[in-house]
């Protein structure tokens, strides 16, 4: 069986000790750059497909990915590729809503990708995403939600950063949000997981 595959079937069976037996081998044994997309991202997607089909719950899937952050976590990648390294991104949960797992991971890929990341947390009120778009001369500010009751807070938002910084793109993402409503919200860009953050946010900026 395949280290990938190992790692499914620890996922699966909520096998702590096999999924960190084979995350080490991973790490001693394989290019750190290439364990995002080759193994990351397959196990992130698979556990989503499981609670979506309703094969796991939702305390299930919360520690699936919290492993699969911590394998994140371990991964050394001071080396990737240099070409972002100058982009800056800041990153955050729109106030009223204190779910930021996903904004983590957004927030540990970019990295991985020489992004610079300037985390603002959960709960992030409108006027700290404006005044942080223009403190750090953002190239891009993510907003996240997983609370429909955020969405009239989070239109304002990105309308006030429009206003403050128009050169700034605007990604969105989570819960109750999709490509149309993002669009109609003013976002530039809806990302839908993470396994199209890198090429959805690679396309955003060469547009």
């Amino acid at each position: 069986m395949s280290t990938n595959q190992n790692l499914l079937q620890a996922l699966n069976h909520l096998d702590k000790n096999l999924f960190f037996e084979e995350v080490e081998s991973l790490i001693r044994n394989e290019p750190h750059e290439d364990i995002v997309n080759a193994y990351f991202n397959p196990g992130l997607e698979h556990t989503k497909e499981r609670y979506e089909q309703n094969y796991i719950g939702l305390p299930e899937f919360l520690l699936s990915v919290q492993w699969l952050q911590e394998l994140l976590n371990k991964l050394d990648l001071k080396n990737r590729t240099q070409n972002n390294k100058q982009i800056k991104i800041v990153l955050g949960v729109i106030e009223g809503d204190p779910h930021d797992m996903g904004k983590n991971i957004v927030k540990k890929l970019y990295e991985c990708y020489g992004y610079q990341v300037i985390d603002l947390g959960k709960d992030v009120s409108q006027d700290k995403f404006v005044q942080s778009s223009q403190e750090h001369e953002a190239d891009i500010v993510g907003i996240s939600t997983m609370m429909s009751t955020t969405m009239e807070v989070l239109e304002k938002t990105i309308q006030r950063i429009r206003e403050s910084r128009p050169e700034c793109r605007i990604v969105t993402g989570g819960a109750f949000i999709n490509a149309a409503i993002a669009s109609n919200i003013g976002a530039d860009k809806y990302i839908e997981n993470a396994i199209n953050l890198i090429p959805e946010t690679e396309e955003l900026l060469t547009n």
